[in-house]
């Protein structure tokens, strides 16, 4: 789609950028960061897009949109999460992707206690019987400190994707990075799905990530992928490092331990 722009125009949203299209709704130019093409062949600007699909009432719920806004926004990220990246001003505050990210982490949390996902590893460590002692407290304590949890989590994946970024060609500022990390976590709704949950979550999170990054660093769609993976990639390779350590480990001490009187 090829658009014939005026040699001096300016998106109407950055002064100091040249416009890639002009808005079918409202005939204002804009830049790649501004706007998207909509159904295939309509293309419109942020404040189009987010008329016609509806603002981000969440960012406005210190302003009245409250809990009604909060299920919006989490019903636009989950279900159409091009546009929403699309409608939202990545460089304003962020207190409220912040508490979106809280309040997806505890009810992440409860998801976990319900299911029994942390009962497990407790299993592993410290036996069936004291594990089941301490359960009680040990979910309650997962629950409560979900929100330490949450922003250390938001602002330290945030940093690390802020800081690749760079040797992927992206631009974006660190408020963008951190709002699509933040709003990403509404895949966390899908831990509540039994048995495949926790799977469904790391999945469609790194999509939700993929079509963040590519807003915001507009990059295409393959390379926002590919940026999205490294860092999770990076965390398994390095999980593989240590549990092979810690199996040559083990081995290197089996005869030992397995020693009469050891």
């Amino acid at each position: 789609m090829r658009f014939d722009l005026p040699e001096n125009s300016r998106c109407f949203y950055h002064r100091d950028r040249k416009p890639i299209a002009i808005c079918s709704e409202c005939g204002a130019f804009f830049c790649a960061e501004c706007g998207a093409v909509v159904g295939g062949d309509r293309v419109l600007c942020k404040k189009c897009i987010g008329r016609e699909f509806g603002p981000e009432k969440w960012e406005e719920c210190f302003a009245g949109g409250g809990v009604l806004g909060f299920l919006r926004t989490l019903r636009w990220v989950l279900l159409s999460p091009s546009r929403f990246f699309h409608s939202i001003e990545m460089r304003k505050q962020v207190s409220s992707v912040v508490m979106f990210a809280i309040i997806m982490e505890v009810l992440g949390s409860i998801a976990v206690v319900i299911y029994g996902g942390s009962a497990d590893y407790f299993n592993l460590f410290l036996g069936a019987e004291l594990a089941e002692k301490v359960m009680p407290y040990i979910n309650l304590s997962l629950i409560l400190v979900s929100p330490l949890i949450a922003v250390a989590s938001l602002y330290i994946l945030s940093l690390i994707y802020h800081l690749l970024s760079r040797p992927f060609g992206g631009d974006g500022s660190f408020t963008g990075t951190l709002k699509v990390i933040g709003y990403s976590s509404a895949a966390n709704l899908l831990i509540f799905i039994p048995w495949i949950g926790g799977f469904l979550s790391i999945f469609y999170t790194l999509i939700l990530y993929s079509r963040g990054f590519a807003r915001i660093h507009r990059m295409g769609p393959l390379r926002a992928a590919a940026f999205a993976l490294v860092p999770v990639m990076a965390l398994m390779l390095i999980l593989v490092v240590v549990a092979i350590a810690l199996f040559q480990s083990i081995e290197g001490n089996l005869p030992y331990l397995l020693a009469p009187g050891s």
